[in-house]
Parts: structure tokens; C-alpha cells; sequence
């Protein structure tokens, strides 16, 4: 008897008998495809889908991963507690972002600049991480990397929830979703792999320029009378 396996989509939630995975596969990328097509002319969903891709992709949270490197090159940062200091300021630095986003307005009326500047801010932070050999200043880049990390994309969420049209509204944030998460792989290479070519520093600071880069043609054009973002 011939067995089937279940898929869960990532842009509707449903279960999908199917064979192989590639098949699965081609039908979520297919799906991606169509709602990409269906939010073109939906200039702030299609500006925070861009955010959200090209940050996760560019940099993502790679360096986290290639943290004992990081630490070795930096004073200070070799000892036990100095390493845990520098692996978890990142993630300190997204609760108190949390917190802060709470008890703000930001959330209550999101706007498309304020999201924009966040991205622009964190790649700044990032770039800052990966030049700096001080411990002081790499603490805090990480503890800002994760504030700004947690701002932009909960604004940035929060705008596309927002505007996306109700009977598509899955379907959009699903694919927010995967520009946010799943473009995360591509990190593994613009930082890791790059990284064994040319050394984990510079990579890390090619990958923050080109979505400091990215953020920055994003926030020009949103400013632009021309283009109605926001």
C-alpha cells in the first residue's frame, strides 16, 4: 500500500496529502509566487516583504552562530562569562525591545518610516558589531542589534496585517512570514560561507552594508511624492 505524507502550507495553514516533498515544495514556492504577484501594487505590504527578506537574507542571525569566532577577536570577550555576555546581548536586547514597543505608540499606530528607520539603524548596528574590537561597544551593538531586530519586524508585521486584504490576509502574512524566516538560509551563506572565503568580519560588514543599502533605497523611496508608501 502506498503511504502519503502530510504537509502543513506555510501561507493557509492546511494539511496536504502528497508524495515526495519537492512536491510540496513546488506548490508553497508557486503559492509564494502568486501572492507576491497579488501584493505588487500594495506598496507598504510589498515594502515591509522586502524589509523583512532582504535583512533576513543579507545577515539574518548567522553571526550568532559564528559568536566563538567573534569573541576570540575581541579583548575581553574569551572568558566564560565574557562569551555568555556577548551570545545573549542580542537576545536581552529583544525583551527590552518587547517591553518598550508596549508601552509605546508604535504598535497602536504603526507607520511605514518608523519601521524603515529601525532596519536602517539595526544594519547600522550590525556594521558597528562587526568592525569594533572593543567589548564594550560589541555588547552594546548586539544589545541594540536585538531592540531594533524586534522593532522593525513586529512594525513591520503589524503594517502587513493591516493592509492586507481580508480575504487574502493568510496568504500575505504567510508570505511576510517567509521573507522574515525562511530567507534566513540564504544568511547562512552571505555570512557563513562568504565568511571561510574572505573571514567572518568582512562578510558580516558586506552583508550589513548591502541591507543598510537596501533600507536605505527603501525609506528614499517612501519618502518620495512619487511612490505612496505610508
Amino acid at each position: 500500500m502506498r503511504r502519503f505524507r502530510l504537509f502543513r502550507s506555510p501561507y493557509t495553514g492546511h494539511m496536504h496529502r502528497g508524495g515526495p516533498a519537492a512536491t510540496a515544495n513546488a506548490v508553497s514556492l508557486a503559492d509564494a509566487w502568486r501572492t507576491l504577484k497579488d501584493v505588487r501594487r500594495q506598496p507598504v505590504i510589498l515594502a515591509m516583504v522586502v524589509l523583512a527578506g532582504a535583512t533576513s537574507f543579507l545577515v539574518g542571525n548567522a553571526f550568532q552562530a559564528q559568536m566563538p569566532q567573534f569573541a576570540s577577536d575581541i579583548p575581553g570577550a574569551s572568558g566564560e562569562i565574557g562569551y555568555a555576555v556577548l551570545l545573549t546581548a542580542t537576545a536581552v536586547g529583544s525583551v527590552v525591545g518587547g517591553f518598550a514597543l508596549e508601552s509605546s505608540s508604535f504598535l497602536r499606530r504603526p507607520a511605514v518610516g518608523p519601521a524603515i528607520a529601525m532596519g536602517i539603524a539595526w544594519a547600522i548596528s550590525i556594521l558597528i558589531f562587526s568592525l569594533t574590537r572593543s567589548y564594550a561597544v560589541a555588547v552594546a551593538a548586539l544589545f541594540a542589534t536585538g531592540v531594533l531586530a524586534l522593532g522593525y519586524g513586529a512594525l513591520a508585521q503589524t503594517l502587513v496585517q493591516l493592509e492586507a486584504p481580508p480575504e487574502r490576509r493568510g496568504r500575505v502574512v504567510g508570505l511576510f512570514s517567509m521573507a522574515q524566516s525562511g530567507l534566513r538560509v540564504g544568511s547562512g551563506f552571505t555570512v557563513g560561507v562568504l565568511g571561510t572565503a574572505v573571514g567572518i568580519h568582512t562578510s558580516l560588514q558586506w552583508g550589513a552594508l548591502a541591507a543598510l543599502a537596501v533600507c536605505i533605497a527603501l525609506f528614499v523611496l517612501a519618502r518620495s511624492p512619487r511612490v505612496a508608501i505610508g
